[in-house]
């Protein structure tokens, strides 16, 4: 007999960012790991209203390459509309651990890591 999977309900609330500021909510997966992969984000402004949303295929990825990719892309539309101050969230603490350290690596996502640090110097 198996045994029920117990649950549990977690409130999740956005902030809004401070005046001046915009927040970026990205996300990437993949069905399968690897697998075929989708990453999508959404820009807002210090309301909360929307001021980009995109999504887009990736092709067949891993879910650490379609969470860079989603990033990366996000990154880029955001400097496409002028912004400077940027919050950002997303759900991929490997790819934040990563971004955050100064580690190289040969794994096939490390362009992608590159790209990322690279457009993150250009935020406040």
């Amino acid at each position: 007999m198996r045994k029920a999977k117990q649950r549990t309900i977690v409130q999740v609330k956005w902030f809004k960012p401070l005046v001046g500021w915009f927040k970026l909510n990205s996300d990437g997966a993949s069905y399968g790991n690897p697998g075929k992969a989708r990453g999508g984000g959404i820009i807002r402004d210090c309301n909360g209203l929307w001021i980009k949303v995109y999504a887009r295929s990736i092709g067949y990825a891993t879910n650490i390459t379609a969470e860079f990719c989603a990033l990366r892309d996000r990154l880029k539309l955001a400097l496409n509309e002028g912004i400077q101050r940027l919050i950002m969230e997303l759900d991929a603490k490997v790819v934040v651990d990563l971004i955050k350290s100064n580690a190289t690596t040969n794994k096939p996502y490390t362009p992608l890591l590159y790209d990322c640090r690279c457009l993150l110097t250009r935020f406040i």
